[in-house]
């Protein structure tokens, strides 16, 4: 469970990474983010 937890608690950080960085970019890089994150996380 904790393995688990980890992961997740990864994937969180990163997606708030890529928010972060895309922001500083451009708005169309943030949304294409989190779409790719929305694709990621319903498999």
């Amino acid at each position: 469970v904790s393995l688990s937890k980890k992961y997740k608690n990864r994937m969180r950080s990163e997606h708030a990474a890529i928010i972060a960085l895309s922001k500083s970019h451009s708005q169309f890089l943030d949304a294409d983010a989190v779409i790719v994150y929305d694709q990621r996380t319903a498999l």
